[in-house]
């Protein structure tokens, strides 16, 4: 990989001190030694005993079968790729169910994708529902997808193209679940496994109606709607209400909670058992991530131009705790993030939108990168800020703030704190939390591009009341869903 050892790309922005992620990632969290939840999450996998996790699999689905009669056994959302082709092995061939396989499709699928879909179809011998977008409705969400300020909207877009494919992909197989009273969806990998969004041992217990809405799409249907899309058009992306999702009993689970899950292997295995083909692929130096797709590239590209990261970045970090790199090959394979993918052409094309324009509303990363933290600052910075503010009888908010070079240390931007109805639970006060930190998040990126504000105009946090929480132990969480259900949280006062 060269001779000088390779530099992160960001300046002034710490990484973590394992792999090649930088804080500007969603959600990223670091230990008191400078260690992602990624790379914690792939050391507890571990020390899993996956025997077990077997064991607990095999009920779910013979408790499924069972249930089913003459109907499905389960949903399985495919899409093609390889974890999917992946999961219909597992599902079909390992533990005999006959699952009805789903698919949304984003409507920009290549060749190579759509031979992959097709062909496993037919190796596994599915029955199949597939929902397609048209084509101007896809274009127009693209464009709206990716920052409806630009455009004089009222609220702002996600920061990339593929809204409708984060929304889709979460929508339609709840959809099909509750319209053909099929309880049980099956996903593939686990948010444990990469994302850092969770980890092994803080794994995300609740698949709920609004979980593709938390962890990808973050705007509902309603936050899409604006003078070139009405309510009727982003009716298909609308989930379920949760009376009908209780009333079917629809639930969810990851094969990757259950069996150790190993994409390098798994896509060996598929290649050489199925016939799944590889693909290049844009901004990456595998051929497989999202080989269905002609538009992964832009997505990748925008988040490089947002978070300094992309999917070459990503990735290595992969690699590097396998073993298979070491931290600087990886920092040098993530300079391929950088590289404009010539799915920007097809967007610009798409959407009529000028490459001016668009570098105009990615630009604001220049202007700083923002975090929203769930915790108030800096009496609470770290991890776990909503449960030890629980335990300890604070406040809980969020705080808007420019990163700096250090953990939760920038220049405050603007901070606001909630009260909570008396009769709420755990889960609900971890969502409304989540949902006024996506308001805010917008509010303070249209301030910033009207106002042009930089880290400068922020407010210097006060080190003499700044504290850092970790992680909250398992023990601690019992205690946290106690003083909830005991209403004895000051903050419950609605």
């Amino acid at each position: 990989m060269g001779d000088t050892k390779s530099e992160p790309i960001l300046k002034g922005v710490h990484y973590c001190v394992r792999c090649c992620m930088p804080e500007t990632q969603e959600g990223i969290q670091f230990d008191e030694l400078g260690i992602c939840q990624a790379c914690q999450s792939s050391e507890q996998k571990i020390h899993i005993n996956w025997v077990e996790k077997g064991a607990q699999l095999r009920t779910i689905l013979e408790d499924a079968k069972a249930a089913a009669g003459n109907n499905y056994d389960c949903v399985l959302p495919v899409s093609g790729g390889k974890d999917s082709t992946f999961q219909m092995h597992v599902l079909v061939r390992v533990y005999g169910m006959k699952p009805l396989a789903v698919t949304f499709s984003h409507n920009w699928y290549s060749e190579t994708g759509w031979y992959n879909l097709q062909n496993s179809l037919q190796q596994f011998n599915l029955d199949h529902i597939m929902f397609t977008p048209n084509r101007d409705l896809v274009n127009r969400l693209a464009r709206r997808s990716l920052d409806g300020n630009y455009f004089k909207r009222q609220t702002h877009g996600i920061g990339d193209s593929c809204w409708h494919c984060h929304a889709g992909v979460g929508a339609f197989p709840l959809q099909v679940a509750v319209k053909f009273k099929i309880p049980l969806l099956v996903w593939g990998e686990s948010i444990a496994e990469a994302s850092g969004r969770a980890s092994y041992k803080f794994p995300v217990h609740k698949l709920d109606k609004d979980y593709f809405t938390r962890v990808s799409a973050k705007l509902t249907p309603s936050q899409m709607v604006c003078a070139y899309l009405s309510e009727r058009d982003l009716y298909p992306f609308n989930v379920p209400t949760v009376e009908e999702i209780e009333d079917a009993g629809v639930f969810g689970i990851h094969l990757g909670d259950y069996i150790f899950w190993e994409k390098e292997r798994q896509t060996e295995f598929v290649r050489d058992t199925y016939g799944w083909k590889e693909t290049e692929m844009e901004n990456a130096y595998k051929g497989y991530k999202s080989a269905e797709c002609i538009m992964a590239g832009m997505h990748d590209f925008t988040c490089y131009l947002k978070r300094g990261y992309g999917r070459s970045t990503y990735q290595a970090s992969v690699d590097v705790r396998a073993g298979l790199l070491t931290r600087e090959e990886g920092l040098e394979l993530a300079r391929r993030d950088s590289e404009r993918p010539e799915a920007l052409d097809y967007y610009l094309k798409a959407t009529g939108m000028t490459e001016a324009e668009f570098m105009e509303i990615i630009s604001s990363v220049k202007h700083g990168v923002v975090n929203i933290h769930p915790g108030l600052l800096p009496e609470y910075r770290g991890s776990s800020c909503v449960e030890w503010a629980i335990l300890n009888d604070d406040k809980i908010g969020n705080t808007a703030h420019f990163m700096d070079e250090g953990y939760d240390t920038g220049p405050i931007i603007v901070q606001e704190w909630y009260e909570f109805p008396k009769d709420s639970d755990y889960q609900s006060i971890r969502r409304r939390v989540y949902r006024e930190g996506c308001v805010m998040a917008g509010k303070v990126l249209s301030a910033i591009q009207k106002t042009r504000m930089t880290p400068t105009d922020g407010i210097r946090q006060a080190s003499t009341s700044a504290r850092y929480w970790k992680p909250i132990p398992e023990d601690k969480m019992t205690d946290v869903y106690k003083t909830i259900k005991a209403r004895a949280y000051r903050y419950q006062c609605l």
